[in-house]
């Protein structure tokens, strides 16, 4: 919905460089996943509560795979202005949308679909309605990028609170590393990760390519 109207409302250009922004920030945000969300599902659904140092591990990970992704935005932003700051903003709009998906991945594994739904419907209904809202109201695209933004952060801190409300963390520090991933759980989860990832990414790449180049 977000999309048509946008191509409505947008001008020619305008909704170019935000299709582009999208398509990079999809290419880029693929590398801070990496086949996680799949695999810590299979992990909680295989060990239950058990499955907590996994779930931390993970988080751990995203945020280090998260360093180069932003890296790689900026990198690609620089020198475009008000365009660049546009596809940062959806960049990591996408980037933090990973994260609430792996909480979501996590209720998945409980069989706790009414919280995925949640997490999911927060997001995606929410970035439609205010995106619209912004768009009915005149806006350019970086109150567009903004608005996305904001949504997100809110889905991510509601996300969180699932999280620590359903005993997976007892505050939110914990998901945050304060060493390299060196750890054997983290090991164990990288061995998985990244056949699984390539499989996903390079699929994944071809379309979005073809979309923003």
């Amino acid at each position: 919905m977000l999309l048509l109207w946008a191509a409505r409302q947008l001008s020619t250009a305008d909704f170019g460089r935000y299709n582009y922004a999208l398509a990079i920030g999809f290419i880029l945000v693929q590398l801070a996943d990496f086949g996680l969300q799949l695999l810590l599902s299979r992990e909680v659904a295989r060990l239950g509560s058990a499955a907590r140092p996994q779930v931390l591990a993970t988080f751990h990970l995203k945020l280090w795979l998260s360093l180069p992704v932003l890296l790689l935005l900026a990198l690609a932003a620089i020198g475009q202005g008000v365009n660049g700051l546009v596809l940062f903003l959806l960049g990591l709009t996408l980037l933090l949308q990973t994260f609430v998906e792996l909480v979501a991945y996590i209720f998945r594994g409980q069989q706790r679909l009414a919280v995925e739904a949640q997490l999911l419907i927060w997001v995606r209904l929410g970035t439609a309605v205010f995106g619209t809202i912004i768009l009915w109201q005149n806006g350019q695209l970086l109150e567009l990028a903004l608005v996305s933004l904001a949504v997100m952060v809110s889905g991510l801190a509601f996300a969180l609170w699932h999280l620590r409300r359903a005993g997976w963390i007892s505050h939110i520090g914990q998901l945050w590393p304060n060493a390299l991933p060196r750890t054997a759980v983290s090991h164990h989860l990288l061995q998985q990760a990244w056949p699984l990832g390539l499989s996903i990414f390079f699929p994944s790449l071809t379309p979005a390519w073809r979309l923003c180049c």
